[in-house]
């Protein structure tokens, strides 16, 4: 089976993915691609752009394709587009291809597990500017996997999980099995 793990950031999906590979031992666990690409030498400007998010997505894309078996994967492919379509100022890309590209990732994908921002928020150290991108991606991220506004995830099981890392987990476990 192959698991992703969706969300904004600082909502627990890393947490999340650790936690499952150490219930799930036979699992592999394919970290976020943003450290992979920092670790290969990509330079991140501090404010990321279109470009970035969609270098991302190909790197997942690679991932999936390398990936055998059971795996965790630190993100979805729609958290690219996402974060690609909260940017404010809005920059401008051609949405079909992203859209192909996920679906094209999508279809190697069993279950995708959504780490909404919860209120009370869980993570209080992130700034203004920080919550709202957060929402933005938040908003969007829900409209994609709950909504399937896309219509890509009709073979997909798609839950969403709140609460602590142990409700988190066993809520993942319980739908998964």
């Amino acid at each position: 089976m192959r698991i992703a793990i969706a969300g904004t950031h600082s909502t627990g999906k890393s947490t999340l993915a650790e936690e499952l590979q150490s219930k799930l031992k036979d699992y592999e666990l394919f970290e976020e691609p943003y450290h992979r690409m920092v670790e290969e030498g990509y330079d991140f400007p501090e404010v990321p752009t279109v470009e970035d998010f969609f270098e991302q997505l190909k790197v997942w894309h690679s991932s999936i394709k390398e990936s055998r078996g059971d795996t965790i994967f630190d993100r979805s492919p729609l958290d690219f587009l996402a974060y690609a379509l909260s940017l404010r100022p809005r920059e401008s890309f051609d949405k079909q291809e992203w859209i192909e590209l996920c679906e094209e990732a999508l279809a190697d994908v069993d279950a995708i597990i959504l780490c909404p921002v919860e209120d009370p928020d869980r993570i209080g150290a992130v700034s203004r500017e920080g919550r709202k991108l957060r929402a933005r991606v938040d908003q969007i991220l829900k409209e994609f996997l709950l909504d399937d506004t896309l219509g890509l995830l009709s073979h997909l099981v798609v839950i969403e999980v709140t609460g602590s890392i142990d409700q988190r987990v066993n809520k993942t476990l319980q739908a998964l099995s």
